[in-house]
């Protein structure tokens, strides 16, 4: 192999431990590399990604990953108003004439509003009411357990949450069966219409 082939060979093969001591040698500091484009972190490539310090790296596929994630599903999730969840959930899937319209309110409960839903949901104490028969949900879980329709910041304490997120037909919390999921008799809400409650629950269920 010519001269020049052994050299940048050899340049290529080595180490990260040997190339950051080089580059804190020329003057510069760990974070600077760590940080900076073309500094060790981008240059290790794959094995500065997989480090705890090149997950900040621009260089390599696994550096990238790093900023990606601290930047868009590490970081902070994006808040959701009540009018969002209005807009997704409640108007569209609950305030129908038949279940929690202004006029219906069945089990005293209206959605069809902003200012409805806050009232209506925000640490008020969960009830479970309406006729039951064989071949409905037994209801009482959500009352034995002192739950309310919604408690800021607490999904698994907001019986709306529950009632729209469960997998089942009936609703169960801690064992005890609380009813139907919602909407009753309509295919479950979507999946995006029942995260942006939870976020809205997560981040203090403002009513702003």
């Amino acid at each position: 192999m010519p001269w020049g082939g052994v050299r940048a060979a050899t340049l290529v093969t080595l180490s990260l431990p040997l190339a950051l001591s080089l580059a804190l040698a020329c003057g510069a500091s760990e974070d600077s590399l760590a940080t900076q484009p073309g500094g060790a972190a981008g240059a290790g490539g794959d094995a500065a990604g997989s480090a705890g310090s090149g997950g900040t790296g621009v260089g390599g596929a696994a550096g990238a990953a790093g900023v990606a994630g601290g930047a868009g599903a590490g970081g902070a999730a994006t808040v959701t108003t009540l009018a969002e969840v209005q807009a997704a959930l409640f108007t569209p899937s609950c305030a129908t004439s038949l279940c929690h319209s202004a006029k219906q309110k069945a089990g005293g409960l209206s959605l069809a509003s902003e200012a409805d839903s806050c009232a209506a949901l925000v640490g008020v104490p969960a009830t479970e009411s309406g006729p039951t028969s064989p071949s409905s949900c037994s209801r009482g879980g959500a009352s034995a357990l002192g739950l309310l329709r919604v408690k800021p910041g607490s999904l698994t304490e907001s019986f709306t949450y529950l009632k729209v997120s469960s997998p089942d037909k009936c609703v169960t919390i801690e064992g005890v069966e609380a009813g139907e999921r919602m909407p009753k008799g309509k295919p479950a809400a979507s999946q995006a219409a029942v995260d942006s409650l939870a976020r809205w629950i997560e981040a203090g269920a403002a009513c702003e």
